[in-house]
Order: structure tokens, then sequence, then C-alpha cells
């Protein structure tokens, strides 16, 4: 059958996600998937922490290699994301569509807690409009409803991503935030070796971890 973009998004279709990425990104879907994931800072390392942080990677897909870019559609092939990454992906949708610079440091104060220097959030880039970035929340927001222990309040997205030895456990992926016009924490949450093993899911083993996290920021539900 046919499904909507809401729903392939809800239930994490990914068979509707490769023939989107190969049928309709225009005449060079290679480029296009390329260009999007440089938007969100893939192949680039963040910068502003001073501390080692590996770079988020797409692999370079052949121009016509239609089945690897299927498969870098859905994090699978060789695409390599940090929870950092994944995290100011979650806080720019949050944003307005407007990506953050991340930073280590808030500000430096003397032993009399005065205050010597401070960090301003600066934007790197906005891979997103308003608009889409508004869409994407409402999608987020279902798809935590479709999601095992959902909890209202909350966007989300799960992801499943398999190891390439059969029966081995996942990488199991959970990002959100919570919506509002005051927005204030994102989180991304990824969890290897899980005691589930292959059917450690996304929404069953790292999803909890994350409502935790920002339930305990935002005083929600315990």
């Amino acid at each position: 059958g046919t499904v909507s973009l809401l729903q392939a998004f809800q239930y994490s279709c990914n068979t509707a996600f490769a023939q989107l990425v190969t049928q309709k990104l225009g005449d060079d879907p290679v480029d296009e998937f390329a260009k999007a994931a440089a938007q969100f800072g893939l192949d680039s390392k963040p910068s502003g922490i001073p501390l080692q942080v590996s770079t988020s990677t797409v692999v370079e897909i052949g121009d016509d290699d239609l089945a690897m870019l299927a498969q870098s559609s859905i994090g699978q092939r060789d695409v390599k994301l940090t929870v950092l990454q994944n995290a100011m992906i979650a806080a720019a949708v949050a944003n307005g569509g407007v990506r953050m610079r991340p930073y280590l440091v808030d500000k430096l104060q003397t032993a009399d807690l005065r205050t010597v220097s401070s960090t301003s959030p600066s934007a790197v880039n906005r891979p997103l409009t308003p608009d889409q970035a508004a869409t994407l929340t409402d999608m987020m927001i279902r798809s935590e409803q479709e999601t095992a222990g959902a909890q209202s309040g909350i966007a989300s997205k799960t992801g499943t991503a398999e190891r390439g030895e059969a029966g081995a456990s996942t990488y199991a992926w959970y990002i959100g935030f919570s919506p509002s016009s005051n927005a204030r924490i994102a989180v991304a949450v990824v969890v290897e070796n899980g005691s589930g093993g292959a059917n450690s899911y996304g929404g069953v083993v790292a999803a909890p971890i994350g409502r935790e996290v920002m339930n305990a920021y935002t005083g929600g539900a315990r």
C-alpha cells in the first residue's frame, strides 16, 4: 500500500524513506543528500569545544549507487554520527531550524563568584526554514506517541541501526526535546550492546533514558 510521510516517520518505515531519497530528490539525489547532511554539520568537525570530538560522516556515495544512497538515508551503511551531533540536530529543530555552535564552558568565575567571562551563544547556519522546523516538530510529537512508554510534551525520534554481525546488538538511538516557545533542552541517547541483543530497539532501550533526562531538567513526569 501507500503511506504518507507522516506515517512513514511515525512508524520508522525504512522503505518509504529509501524510495523518497532515490526517486524524489531531483536529477542528482546523491548530491542533494550530501548537501542536506552537510547543512546539519556532517563531514565537518564541530567547533568551539575544547575537547577532541569525532567528526560525524556520510561516506562518499557513488553517483549511480542508489542502493548505497537508500541505505545511507536510513542511517545504515557507513553513516556515523556522534551523540553530540544528533543532539545538535534535535536542538536545531527545537530552535526553529537554526543550528547553534556547541560550547563546553558557559562562564568563568572567580572564587567570590564574580564573572570574568561568559560565552555568548552563536548560530552556525539555518538548515531548516521555520515552517519546516515546525512541521518536523509536529511529526516528532506524533512519533513520540507511537513509541513504547510515550509521554506527552515531548517531540522525539527513535532509531535502531543494525550492526554487521548476524544477531548482534543494535545501536539504539533516541533524540528529542520538549517543544515550547522557549525550549531549553534537547537530548540524544545511544545505547550499544543492549541486553536485548538484536531486539534492543531505540524506542525500548534508549527512549526511557532520554525521557528521564528531560524530566529531570523540566520537572516533568516521574
